[in-house]
């Protein structure tokens, strides 16, 4: 399994790290663990993603993003990870408008969508000028994440 390290590490005020993808266009924020052991965080290589095909009406995965891997995998991230993702202009212009725009993990045999409960907005309002969308989460295994 190829996995790659962040391009960049910088150190937060406060505590933790923010990691910075930029193949992936892609930056997590690793904030100081309550357990006080601070957590890793690398990405896996596109051809390392593994088959996530699925008829879904609800999500249809127009770009694959990252496939994050933590190594605290199945037990609570307190406070939570934070991942912001750069939207690109064929984002916008293959979605409705902003409000369109969604973003979900792979996770058994089926694309789970970032919701309320992970805070997932969208900020940008166009192709002229795209934004992010940002995920918070606070339990995680390794499954690949996609905007769609």
């Amino acid at each position: 399994m190829a996995k790659r390290n962040a391009d960049r590490v910088r150190a937060e005020t406060g505590g933790g790290k923010r990691h910075e993808f930029n193949n992936a266009r892609v930056k997590v924020r690793v904030p100081k663990q309550d357990d006080k052991k601070d957590d890793d965080v690398t990405i896996q290589s596109d051809d390392d993603v593994p088959a996530t095909t699925s008829n879904q009406a609800d999500f249809r995965p127009r770009r694959h993003v990252i496939n994050l891997v933590l190594d605290k995998r199945g037990r609570e991230i307190k406070p939570p990870v934070e991942i912001e993702v750069e939207l690109l202009p064929d984002d916008y212009s293959q979605s409705r408008g902003p409000n369109d725009i969604k973003m979900a993990y792979w996770y058994d045999g089926r694309w789970n969508l970032f919701g309320a409960k992970h805070g997932f907005r969208v900020s940008g309002t166009n192709a002229s000028a795209p934004g992010s969308a940002f995920a918070r989460i606070s339990v995680w295994g390794d499954p690949p994440i996609s905007i769609g």
